[in-house]
């Protein structure tokens, strides 16, 4: 299977929050299905957590594992000794692990990796259960770390302006080179006044612009102000559109994104445009970037919108990132919320990145 070309693998997989399996709508329950799907999981690169998780279903169907939270639920657990467990999935599957190699995430939920590259949550059922005989032990083990811990694959850390002034010098960034074509199939059918409600007069701020051909299809229908961390970006976007007829209508700053919505008023941004900044910044800093994203937004009217990175890799950037994850980030976690107004997995993504975006567009309550 894994010399398998990826762009043979035609079918897809929804596993739900709760670790069922989805077909048109309905959940799987068949033991037999269950086993198939759970204990037929493979990478599509051996041994590399950031590789798409794929099963075979029947025979040599194989298909794309597209989970709204982890692929794996812990469903049961079973005490073995000291801080040894045994934690059972749905399908039959089941892995030993030590406390200790859990970590904890915003929201108090117990993580784990099994089988060396299968990310996996705790059911609040499973999770009260181990708590419980966790409890009941005489010496209490250390305190899980924290999920989305920051680790990236160089010396430098995200936060750091050397880290993306080398990845431009590099010629990476990980751009496409034109804008993503889903945001061109949404704004050619009517995105901006239909669903967003924008006018020419209307703003939207696009961080981490990158050499800005998001920022310039934008720029064909609303005025525009992009926002880098790197100066290199800034640089190359002049360079390289500096003729475009659209330039007039963006404005790019070479800005620390956070600085700069701290220095915005409350209720004043008409919209933000998303895509490869959520999962580019240090993880431990998201809830303050999304509280900030609501603070600034106009009431009833204000929209995050875009192409949300879907990763399950723990190393970044870019960082993992979850539907569940965003979901509690927009609707749950702050005072003020978000109303999803479009929210659906990108089907014709460009083939590196398949089965990986999210297109979602987010109204402020």
């Amino acid at each position: 299977m894994l010399e398998k070309k990826l762009s043979e693998i035609q079918n897809s997989l929804e596993i739900d929050e709760e670790g069922y399996p989805v077909f048109s709508g309905l959940r799987i329950h068949d033991e037999e299905v269950l086993a198939d799907i759970f204990q037929n999981l493979r990478r599509t690169l051996p041994n590399a957590p950031g590789a798409k998780i794929v099963t075979c279903m029947e025979g040599d169907k194989w298909a794309w594992i597209d989970a709204f939270d982890a692929p794996l639920v812990v469903q049961t657990v079973d005490h073995l000794e000291d801080f040894q467990f045994l934690i059972h999935f749905l399908g039959g599957l089941s892995f030993s692990i030590n406390f200790e190699e859990l970590s904890e995430d915003e929201w108090g939920r117990l993580h784990c990796y099994v089988g060396d590259t299968f990310p996996a949550v705790f059911s609040r059922k499973a999770q009260a259960a181990l708590l419980n005989v966790i409890s009941s032990l005489p010496s209490k083990p250390p305190k899980p770390a924290f999920h989305r811990k920051a680790m990236n694959r160089n010396s430098k850390s995200p936060s750091d302006i050397k880290f993306w002034s080398e990845s431009y010098d590099e010629g990476g960034a990980w751009e496409l080179g034109q804008a993503h074509p889903k945001l061109r199939e949404e704004l050619s059918s009517g995105l901006i006044a239909k669903i967003l409600g924008l006018e020419d007069a209307s703003v939207v701020y696009v961080p981490g612009a990158g050499r800005g051909q998001d920022a310039l299809a934008l720029a064909e229908y609303v005025r525009v102000t992009a926002l880098d961390f790197a100066p290199e970006a800034k640089r190359e976007f002049e360079d390289m559109h500096k003729t475009k007829e659209n330039f007039p209508r963006i404005q790019y700053e070479q800005a620390d994104v956070f600085e700069r919505l701290k220095k915005m008023e409350d209720n004043s941004v008409d919209a933000i445009f998303e895509h490869t900044f959520f999962c580019a910044i240090d993880p431990l800093r998201r809830k303050e970037y999304v509280q900030e994203v609501l603070r600034v937004l106009k009431p009833k009217t204000g929209k995050w919108f875009g192409i949300f990175f879907l990763l399950e890799h723990p190393i970044g950037p870019p960082f993992a990132l979850t539907q569940w994850e965003l979901r509690e980030f927009v609707q749950k976690t702050f005072d003020t919320k978000m109303d999803i107004l479009a929210w659906e997995r990108i089907e014709q993504s460009p083939q590196q990145r398949i089965h990986k975006e999210l297109w979602a567009v987010l109204s402020k309550k």
